[in-house]
């Protein structure tokens, strides 16, 4: 369904970069963000990693997209307590926050190490970042605790600067994600059916409103997940009819996938799927 190449790649990405390059705002907003908040508002999937609980999945990912070596893994690994990532509706790409403890004096070793290069940034309201540019993304650390990666980290840095709320398919993402008891990789993807429709040009699964879940790093270095299915309020009761599909779906493609209706949670919930190419 989703590409770990696509999430997780841009995440260890944006950690080894923090190592050597973490610095502070001019005129930091005094607030502390949401980090959700921070996400565009046309995000369609989020997922959230807690790294400390993810020793063995974070590093496993982080030597697969990067020679950097052991020492700057642990490095990256010090300073990152968690990752959001997000991918835009329209297919455009992700955007990335992550939360840890990034020093101000960490700014001399991104302009020896990495050479992306560093501009002023005012918000609408005054307050005034540095964004440090790649020929293909943007870098910002709007306080010690945030990093922010995108295309375009100005309008990050924009919500940040304003306090922005998170937006309600943001607000599902969070509630989904932080109700599950899980502290393995988290995702959540709202509005599914609308994103199927604008996605294929036909509605597909039109009851099908939210689809989360967390993945674990099995023995064999691959990622389990399991997934839970909710449908839109009104057609709750199709539930069992939903599931029939679903295992009539796993029967034909041979994928050993356990589909349950958890009627009391008003869910389909699928077990060892692969969610992620990893």
């Amino acid at each position: 369904m989703m590409k770990a190449n696509g999430f997780l790649k841009i995440a260890v990405a944006c950690a080894l970069v923090m190592c050597f390059a973490s610095c502070q705002s001019t005129k930091v907003a005094q607030m502390s963000v949401e980090p959700y908040a921070l996400l565009p508002e046309t995000s369609a999937i989020y997922v959230k990693m807690p790294v400390k609980e993810n020793k063995e999945m974070f590093f496993s990912v982080f030597s697969r997209v990067s020679d950097s070596g052991e020492k700057a893994m642990e490095m990256v690994y010090r300073q990152v307590d968690e990752i959001y990532i997000a991918q835009n509706k329209d297919g455009g790409g992700f955007e990335a926050v992550l939360r840890g403890n990034f020093p101000p004096s960490m700014v001399r070793s991104a302009v020896k190490h990495i050479g992306w290069k560093p501009q002023d940034f005012t918000a609408k309201n005054g307050a005034k970042y540095k964004i440090y540019t790649s020929e293909h993304a943007q870098i910002a650390f709007p306080d010690r605790n945030t990093m922010c990666y995108s295309a375009d980290a100005g309008a990050m840095l924009e919500r940040h600067a304003s306090g922005s709320k998170m937006t309600a398919e943001a607000a599902k993402a969070k509630e989904k994600i932080e109700g599950m008891d899980s502290q393995y990789l988290l995702f959540c993807m709202t509005d599914v059916a609308d994103y199927l429709k604008d996605m294929f040009g036909v509605a597909m699964l039109p009851s099908l409103d939210c689809v989360y879940g967390f993945s674990r790093l099995t023995e064999g270095g691959a990622l389990d997940s399991d997934v839970y299915l909710e449908l839109r309020g009104e057609e709750q009761d199709m539930l069992t009819a939903v599931a029939r599909v679903f295992r009539g779906i796993v029967v034909m493609t041979g994928e050993n996938i356990g589909v349950e209706v958890e009627e009391d949670k008003e869910r389909i919930h699928l077990t060892h799927m692969n969610v992620f190419d990893f």
